[in-house]
């Protein structure tokens, strides 16, 4: 993996690179750049009301109808691009419109995530809320991401409340998967409860009443297999939300990461998309389903706790819970891929892509050797140890650029074929792939040996090496193909030819 090689622009900052995914007017969602919150690098929020030379990242108060979208588009770096797309279906009579957090003195939103500052200095129009004081409003949103024209599975979704929350008002939100608590604003200080439920049967959780004195909560809803509709791995999430004066909600999503190698342009740029994550518990009290009949229906038995169904958040015992955003089924070496969503306007940017050396898989000994002493010898076998981490079965494949051509083999998959648990190498396949199945380990200290022919057009001068590992094995059968999940890592090698020496010069040795 190429250390901070994920360089996440957000076209709607940088419109050079708006036109791959959609025309550059209409593309407004964006990481937060300031605030408190502690997942500023994680949170892609959606943003609402179109935009305008003063209002980049949505504009406030704008009536949101059937079919309005919000993009965003993402540069990973080698001409590749993630693209979101959010679509939102008004389900009630009542109308809705875009919000700044911010607008109202006891938001806390905006002290979490913002753009250009708190209150109204903040540009992030990622709010959602009823358009008249005390209406209840019904609606769901659609999100389906790609890259380079590909679907790929969003990891989850995030709500936050908008805008501060009164004892009468709630937020309720329903999708496929399991709701974790992950940020609260607490205010101890001043009191006053700030309640969350669960109905785990149904996938639904709701914030409120709360206190209406700067108390919040952010919650992430990882997706299950169900969340995923269709070919394009589409995914919805269905809200209601009740103001007794405004109240709105704030969405964002939780895109994959993406790992690419180090090696020159001409090599090729295969990527893993790292779609896996882990979240802890929420410590939210969790007690059967609700008897809500839908959605909308009026609170009800959500009100009441005699059976201790609601969690008060605002007290100083409450934890919620933490997650981690690049976890992974198996990688390389003995370190995992390290946080690579790296924004060329934001934190981390590293613009010669150097970084943190977390990639050891390859053997310090055959770096730098010289032919002799390593078999680097036509015929000989090349025996590599490589050190991996994976919690499934999975593959690991390998190239070295023997001849110095500038391609790892044929740079094809046409070479190697599987056929069940069978992986054969066709007669015609260049030396220079290698392969190896690996069973699970999870101690951090397995080891598989990758084996090479040493070929007759083998040079000897520096050269590249490209390892990749996998469940999936025809995903990474090629040295240039995509991949979901796992881990590449690329190395240069130097092999060096025997020395001669001048018997004419005098030995300053002494």
């Amino acid at each position: 993996m190429k250390n901070l090689s994920f360089i996440v622009v957000l076209l709607s900052t940088l419109n050079l690179f708006s036109q791959p995914c959609y025309n550059s007017n209409i593309v407004t969602s964006a990481y937060a750049t300031g605030g408190d919150g502690l997942y500023k690098d994680d949170i892609l929020w959606l943003t609402w009301g179109g935009k305008d030379a003063n209002n980049p990242y949505g504009k406030p108060d704008q009536n949101l109808v059937t079919g309005a979208k919000s993009y965003g588009s993402i540069y990973l770096g080698n001409d590749k691009y993630l693209c979101i797309e959010a679509t939102l279906e008004k389900i009630s009579t009542n109308n809705i419109k875009s919000y700044k957090p911010g607008a109202y003195s006891g938001d806390s939103k905006d002290n979490w995530y913002n753009i250009g500052g708190i209150n109204n200095n903040n540009q992030l129009i990622s709010g959602i809320s009823n358009s008249r004081n005390g209406d209840q409003v019904h609606f769901k949103i659609k999100c389906k991401a790609t890259i380079s024209g590909e679907p790929v599975k969003l990891k989850g979704i995030v709500v936050a409340d908008a805008e501060s929350m009164a004892s009468t008002e709630y937020i309720r939100a329903k999708a496929s998967g399991d709701w974790n608590v992950l940020e609260v604003k607490k205010n101890l200080s001043a009191g006053g409860n700030y309640y969350i439920r669960k109905d785990v049967g149904r996938n639904m959780i709701q914030f409120g009443g709360g206190n209406d004195l700067t108390t919040a909560a952010l919650s992430l809803l990882k997706f299950n297999e169900l969340a995923y509709i269709g070919n394009d791995f589409e995914v919805e999430i269905e809200v209601v939300l009740k103001g007794a004066g405004n109240q709105a909600i704030a969405l964002g999503l939780i895109t994959p990461d993406v790992d690419f190698g180090d090696a020159p342009d001409f090599y090729g740029h295969p990527l893993h998309t790292l779609e896996k994550m882990t979240v802890s518990n929420d410590n939210v009290n969790i007690v059967g389903s609700f008897s809500l009949s839908d959605m909308a229906s009026s609170l009800g038995v959500w009100n009441f706790d005699a059976n201790n169904r609601r969690t008060n958040i605002n007290s100083a015992s409450y934890t919620p819970a933490e997650f981690n955003n690049l976890a992974t089924s198996s990688y390389l070496g003995t370190s995992k891929a390290e946080n690579n969503i790296v924004r060329i306007n934001g934190h981390y940017a590293d613009q010669d892509g150097l970084g943190t050396n977390e990639e050891d898989a390859w053997p310090d000994q055959f770096k730098r050797f010289s032919y002799k002493a390593n078999f680097f010898v036509e015929g000989e076998q090349l025996n590599v140890n490589i050190k991996y981490y994976s919690d499934s079965n999975a593959y690991i494949t390998g190239w070295i650029d023997f001849n110095g051509d500038g391609k790892f083999g044929s740079n094809a998959i046409e070479n190697v074929t599987k056929v069940g648990t069978n992986i054969t190498r066709n007669s015609n396949t260049h030396n220079e792939f290698a392969f190896a199945s690996v069973p699970i380990n999870t101690t951090n200290n397995g080891i598989t040996t990758l084996t090479w022919t040493i070929p007759k057009d083998r040079i000897t001068r520096g050269t590249y090496v490209r390892l990749r590992i996998a469940e999936n094995f025809n995903e990474i059968a090629s040295p240039i193909s995509d991949a979901i999940d796992g881990e590449i890592e690329d190395h240069r090698i130097f092999i060096m030819a025997p020395i001669g020496t001048n018997p004419v010069l005098k030995n300053k040795i002494k």
